[in-house]
């Protein structure tokens, strides 16, 4: 995925450059300067920034660049010198084009306009190149084209060390995809036609999966706030909670708030909202027109049966619809937020931050992680590995309610006829493969993990990026004492969001990038995340949001060389 504005200025004001290693293989070819010479014709070289110690076949001149090729040899690599390189000052575009005609014949290659381009990009890149490689980056060029994107994409395989296949170069082009997947997937399966029972299967299916991938929604509390003022016996309580509703413009007037709601339970107009709110009353509303409203309010409410699920947000904006006019539930919840930061009473500080809390231990009991590892392989994150063990059990075909949306969109793209609609299928299957090539990289003792997932939230469909950067432990884990991770976000409200979250010694410190102003409720969620964080052993020490101005870069420029204005305000425990 290419860096956006927002996450190259993150990513260059705290992100320290990993040292790049150099892996020399047997057949590979790359130009570098000599920098020393040792005895038994040892000598230290220079590729771009890094330097290397390797063993060569004949007297060279400290000083001078030269072409070398890696020979098959233990220890320190062999380098075979393939020919002198005198610099662009010193040699005409005739001599340097003669001397990558040498190369290339001497690698058994073609003399093409293609492949003295490549040889040119990665001596200009100082990247070391094989003959297969120059090959299949050949082929990539001519299908694609020689632009400065394809170039960098061919580029970032090698470093990865990804085979320059045409097949996996288009996997990782995928991934640059900005449209989220499940978007894609939703305008795809909304085009197709259902022509045979198998085909209508597989798409409902896949239709089943793109509905799971989203997050549970907690339970309102809208709801909680009006059941608790329902249910508590002190006066002066439920004074405060209704001191509260009005703040919250759940409540108008709360000397006629009674009334109100026994009138619209017994409204005709209301009469659906009723019925689904309260099932279990739906033939029997007439039996209430005698009952006293308080009383009634707390039978309603006793026997009102809150879910948390996607379901939440509408009988919360139902149950409001009963209670008052021209209020959601976004605004109501805004607005409880926003009274933690206000001088209000201690008792009412207490009880929203409880709600809120309440939320945080419903999330954390959903668990994050594990929703991470479901859409996984929901989305087929783990289908090679799935159907490894299908095989070694010899077991027969995956069950279709186990299968993955990688595995459905196989099967799918050998039923479907429509060419449009079959490349549109194949592009998403890329875009899987790709996420899996580059979810895992390691250079000596680092290592990182990026992972991008679909998801839904509310309804909005989204992709988010999560990535680990962090020393391994001695059982192969990343190291959670000592480590960073980063969420690349696009929100409905906020838009694009980074969260850098860095970790020392269980000492947790958060910067958040986005165009935004900070927002009021993010002093009263922090509360809640130091609370969390203390039940886990890790200490909150700042939380940072810096305001950035700058949107406009390249997508292929250098990250770590991008400039940005920004502001931030630091919020130290």
């Amino acid at each position: 995925m290419y860096p956006s504005s927002i996450q190259q200025s993150s990513i260059a004001k705290s992100t320290t450059v990993a040292v790049r290693q150099v892996n020399l293989t047997p057949g590979q070819v790359f130009q570098g300067q000599v920098q020393k010479l040792f005895p038994n014709n040892v000598a230290a070289l220079r590729i771009g920034t890094m330097t290397v110690t390797a063993r060569l076949e004949a007297a060279l001149t400290a000083g001078l660049s030269y072409w070398f090729e890696v020979q098959p040899d233990t220890g320190i690599p062999k380098l075979k010198v393939l020919g002198q390189w005198q610099g662009r000052e010193a040699s005409s575009s005739q001599q340097t084009t003669g001397l990558q005609a040498s190369i290339l014949q001497q690698l058994g290659l073609p003399n093409t306009k293609t492949n003295e381009q490549l040889v040119r990009h990665f001596s200009n890149m100082h990247v070391p190149f094989s003959k297969e490689m120059l090959q299949g980056a050949s082929q990539i060029i001519e299908k694609h084209g020689l632009s400065k994107g394809n170039l960098a994409l061919i580029q970032q395989m090698i470093e990865r060390n990804i085979p320059l296949k045409l097949s996996l170069f288009e996997a990782f082009s995928a991934t640059q995809t900005k449209e989220p997947l499940l978007q894609q997937m939703t305008q795809w399966l909304n085009q197709i036609k259902i022509d045979s029972p198998e085909k209508g299967k597989l798409v409902e299916a896949l239709r089943h999966l793109t509905e799971s991938v989203a997050v549970p929604s907690h339970t309102s509390p809208i709801a909680r706030l009006l059941q608790s003022l329902s249910v508590e016996q002190r006066e002066e309580n439920r004074l405060i909670l209704m001191n509260l509703l009005q703040k919250t413009d759940v409540v108008k007037e709360p000397a006629l708030f009674y009334n109100q709601f026994k009138d619209a339970i017994l409204k005709g107009n209301n009469q659906k909202i009723v019925n689904e709110l309260w099932p279990g009353f739906a033939n029997g509303l007439e039996q209430f027109r005698s009952t006293e409203p308080q009383a009634m309010f707390r039978l309603f409410m006793s026997q009102l049966s809150v879910t948390n699920d996607a379901k939440s947000h509408l009988q919360a904006q139902q149950l409001l619809s009963l209670v008052t006019q021209g209020v959601t539930v976004d605004g109501v919840h805004q607005k409880l937020s926003q009274l933690l930061a206000e001088p209000i009473q201690e008792t009412e500080k207490n009880i929203i931050a409880s709600l809120l809390d309440r939320d945080a231990r419903e999330n954390i009991r959903n668990g994050f992680l594990s929703l991470v590892t479901s859409i996984m392989k929901t989305v087929g994150f783990t289908h090679e590995n799935e159907l490894l063990k299908m095989f070694e059990a010899q077991s027969g075909k995956i069950p279709l309610q186990g299968e993955s949306m990688k595995s459905l969109l196989l099967q799918l793209v050998q039923l479907e006829t429509n060419q449009t609609l079959k490349q549109q299928a194949e592009a998403m299957l890329s875009r899987i493969t790709g996420q899996q090539l580059i979810a895992s990289e390691q250079t000596g003792p680092f290592h990182q993990l990026a992972l991008q997932i679909p998801l839904q939230l509310g309804n909005h469909q989204t992709d988010v990026t999560i990535q680990w950067e962090g020393k391994k432990t001695k059982d192969g884990q990343i190291d959670k004492e000592h480590c960073r991770i980063l969420f690349y976000l696009q929100l409905e409200k906020l838009h694009e969001t980074i969260i850098d979250v860095q970790i020392q010694k269980k000492i947790v410190s958060i910067q958040i990038f986005n165009e935004h102003p900070k927002p009021k409720a993010l002093a009263a969620l922090q509360a809640v995340l130091k609370s969390k964080l203390t039940n886990i052993d890790y200490q909150l020490s700042s939380v940072n949001w810096v305001t950035v101005k700058e949107t406009t870069a390249s997508p292929i420029k250098n990250t770590y060389g991008s400039k940005v204005s920004y502001e931030g305000v630091d919020v130290r425990i």
